[in-house]
């Protein structure tokens, strides 16, 4: 079986890397949001909110993703699913650099450091070899990557994904 995997909000949590990162970056939104979803709502209705929110992004899925989590069980599944014979890779869609970024910080590798990080991509035999992790920078992109992998099954956040026409 091949099991594809999403990278943002599937495996990496940011839900307390943008609150704490928009604190750092002193949008007062983040002062009295609890929620990545509440504050990008709140920025959203401002009149710079998009830019502010895309910028924000762009810090947290790079310079800043140290600050992510791995979803709590993420391990011992993706751990489990390898010893079941199960091959692993990860499709994302993610361009090179963030929005805004004047540092041009690589977004992919960013994420490929902190999945080395977090013991997914690393050690003689990792979880999820290095080669099987593909960064797109479109989702009809990465959908079709999806499909040209002949994987099994995809797990994803993104409902629009799973709907997709296109999709698997």
């Amino acid at each position: 079986m091949r099991l594809g995997l999403d990278f943002d909000n599937t495996l990496a949590d940011y839900e307390q890397a943008f609150l704490a990162v928009g604190r750092l970056l002193a949008i007062p939104e983040a002062e009295q949001a609890t929620s990545r979803a509440e504050l990008r709502r709140v920025l959203r209705a401002t009149d710079e909110g998009e830019q502010t929110w895309r910028r924000l992004q762009g810090r947290v899925y790079g310079a800043e993703l140290p600050r992510a989590r791995l979803f709590p069980g993420v391990l011992d599944f993706l751990s489990q699913a390898r010893a079941d014979g199960i091959d692993l890779f990860v499709v994302s869609h993610k361009t090179e650099f963030g929005h805004f970024d004047p540092d041009r910080v690589s977004l992919h590798q960013a994420a490929r450091a902190w999945m080395s990080q977090v013991g997914l991509t690393s050690g003689a035999d990792p979880l999820i070899s290095p080669r099987q992790v593909y960064f797109e920078p479109t989702r009809a992109e990465k959908i079709a990557r999806i499909r040209g992998l002949g994987l099994d099954a995809f797990i994803d956040d993104l409902r629009e994904v799973l709907d997709d026409p296109d999709f698997l």
